[in-house]
């Protein structure tokens, strides 16, 4: 069975935001991460506008518009921090309205050969369905989703496609999505990084165990 090569997360919460507020002074005064991390996040690429706000620490990135924050990281030895950072923030912004939140991680998987890759393409997509409609196809990409069962609102999506990163690789991405009330503030955001977080991370690794069982 492969490993992945790199593994990423990105966690998504759409709502409305001031971006102005989100820069690494404020969040090292609010002690979610350090003066010396907001010290390199100062140094490295900072934006700070009305419209929008962007910096980098040693181990995350984040993007803040007026409606959309995304925040991430490369790092899978960090992917909990990365939860616990959301929460903290939220922790501190408990009123802001969020609309809905995903939980992103993203594998890349090098496969040993070209002919491995093309047999994983016929097995995901049979070349033979194309048959007479065109000449030589290839998977380009592939989704599959389901909505959530229960009380809970959203859906969950996974993207297969060629990598981007390696030769032939394939990458697999996860988009475990909730919808949320903006009128209960971030309430809900907060209850599910503690209760959806941890079974969401769960299921991501069993995805790509068993992606990983048939290559």
């Amino acid at each position: 069975m492969i490993t992945a090569d790199t593994q990423s997360l990105t966690i998504v919460v759409v709502g409305r935001f001031n971006p102005a507020i989100f820069q690494p002074i404020w969040f090292a005064q609010q002690d979610i991460i350090s003066k010396a991390e907001s010290e390199i996040a100062i140094e490295n690429n900072l934006l700070i506008h009305r419209d929008i706000s962007a910096f980098s620490t040693s181990w995350f990135n984040i993007q803040i518009d007026e409606q959309r924050l995304m925040i991430g990281t490369t790092f899978d030895a960090y992917f909990d921090k990365l939860a616990e950072t959301v929460h903290q923030i939220f922790s501190k912004l408990k009123h802001t309205p969020v609309a809905g939140f995903g939980f992103n991680p993203e594998a890349h998987f090098r496969l040993p050969s070209e002919e491995k890759w093309q047999s994983l393409q016929n097995h995901l997509s049979p070349v033979g369905n194309w048959e007479g409609i065109l000449t030589s196809p290839g998977l380009k990409e592939l989704i599959v989703e389901e909505e959530k069962a229960g009380e809970i609102k959203g859906h969950l999506q996974i993207k297969i496609q060629p990598s981007e990163k390696l030769e032939y690789g394939v990458s697999i991405t996860l988009n475990d999505h909730f919808i949320s009330d903006p009128s209960n503030g971030a309430n809900f955001l907060l209850e599910a990084l503690e209760t959806q977080w941890k079974p969401s991370l769960n299921h991501w690794n069993e995805i790509c165990s068993s992606f990983t069982e048939k290559i």
